[in-house]
């Protein structure tokens, strides 16, 4: 899904950014006052946008339909209020990857749309990085599904300049995400190193997608305090032009003579990571190769081959066994009402719509976005989800820090190995 060049995509987010500090919201905001309360005459409107194409669009229609179920079980009201949902892809139909120049004309429609209350979005972080800047210009409070680059929610070393501010010209925060940042999920990475016995790490970060590759720097940072030594690291490879494995041959070789044990990637799925996969299994066969959950889509993890026998995931998505008893009813519902079993993402995008409609009852029906954020940050408390039970902090993280190891198996298929928790 993270197939666009990365020069042409920062050099937007950062136009966009200037636009909207710029015009602080220009005319193409929205009229809705926190003096408006909802009433049977109009309708509110969740937004939603996210890669409905692509080779992961199954994970992603999961999602959506997630979203609907819960809005229909709902009976799309929540007290006075009538809430409707308004869904957009942002994958490109040439590509099936998000487009920027997408996400941003759905971002841009759902802060000058009057009737809209959130959006939901997007998944992955660079498109989330393009519409978070628009859509905060207007108060709109935005959830992601997904997103877990550290810099939307707080500053930190493997965080690019400025952030999060540079999203947040409306001089608060108007962000939340149902996974953990990638700072946990770098901690969950090292412990899980730590369990299958990896003890010298090679990390590898890709220069061509900073919103996928912070991840590289927040392991190299913790992986000495975890028991991991880190005998080399390279924030400089290139997936997005190096996509032959006799390119990542040099790196290989660093990583052998380090008598590395184990390898890190931070960077998008795509042939460049295919490559870099290929060919440290082939010049380091024992070694155990790492990959974030933004790795962790069917068409990167089926097109391993010899190298999936030594790759090693770590994902906030957990086995059904492992969620709330409500999480199993929903997956029943899903299948009654749609004929096929949910995967795992339908979670997500369900709880994200209760987050919300949750939002406007603790509002007191009150719709204008300082009442809605107030709402949502202040008054929302703990939650009892199908996700689990959380807690959304007013910086926007969320409380759960549970991941599961995987090994990956025949097919691409993840094959559970152990639970880590964080903290």
């Amino acid at each position: 899904m993270r197939t666009l060049r990365t020069a042409r995509r920062v050099a937007l987010v950062l136009a966009i950014g200037a636009i909207v500090t710029g015009c602080g919201g220009g005319s193409g905001s929205r009229a809705r006052t926190d003096a408006h309360s909802c009433g049977s005459s109009h309708w509110l409107t969740i937004y939603s946008d996210l890669p409905l194409a692509g080779s992961d669009r199954f994970d992603m229609t999961s999602m959506y339909n997630g979203e609907w179920l819960a809005l229909h079980q709902a009976g799309k009201h929540v007290g006075p209020c009538r809430v409707q949902l308004e869904s957009y892809s942002d994958a490109a139909a040439s590509s099936g990857s998000w487009d920027p120049g997408l996400t941003e004309q759905v971002a841009r429609r759902a802060s000058s749309d009057p009737s809209a209350i959130a959006y939901i979005g997007d998944f992955d972080s660079g498109a989330t990085a393009t519409s978070l800047q628009i859509t905060d210009a207007s108060d709109t409070l935005q959830i992601s599904p997904w997103s877990p680059y550290v810099g939307f929610t707080g500053a930190g070393p493997a965080d690019d300049e400025g952030d999060p501010a540079r999203y947040q010209s409306s001089g608060h925060n108007t962000f939340a995400r149902l996974v953990p940042s990638d700072y946990t999920q770098a901690q969950a990475t090292i412990d899980f190193m730590a369990r299958e016995g990896a003890t010298r790490l090679f990390v590898l970060g890709d220069v061509s997608d900073p919103f996928d590759a912070d991840i590289a720097q927040l392991i190299a940072n913790g992986a000495p305090a975890g028991g991991v030594t880190v005998v080399g690291y390279n924030a400089t490879i290139n997936l997005e032009t190096n996509t032959q494995p006799q390119g990542y041959a040099p790196y290989a070789l660093q990583a052998r003579a380090a008598r590395a044990d184990a390898v890190v990637l931070g960077g998008r799925p795509g042939p460049g990571a295919l490559a870099l996969f290929a060919e440290m299994h082939a010049m380091l066969p024992h070694a155990k190769l790492f990959a974030p959950s933004t790795l962790a889509t069917p068409w990167f993890l089926s097109r391993l081959g010899d190298a999936a026998a030594s790759t090693y995931v770590t994902s906030p998505i957990l086995g059904w066994w492992q969620y709330p008893a409500s999480a199993r009813r929903m997956k029943r519902d899903y299948h009654r009402r749609f004929g096929i079993w949910p995967t795992k993402y339908a979670l997500y995008g369900y709880e994200a719509v209760e987050d919300v409609l949750a939002a406007i009852q603790h509002a007191d029906y009150q719709t204008g976005p300082a009442a809605l954020l107030r709402a949502f940050f202040e008054h929302l408390g703990r939650r009892r989800g199908v996700i689990g039970d959380y807690t959304i902090y007013p910086d926007g993280n969320i409380s759960l820090s549970r991941f599961d190891g995987y090994r990956v198996g025949a097919g691409g298929k993840l094959v559970y190995v152990m639970p880590v928790p964080v903290g």
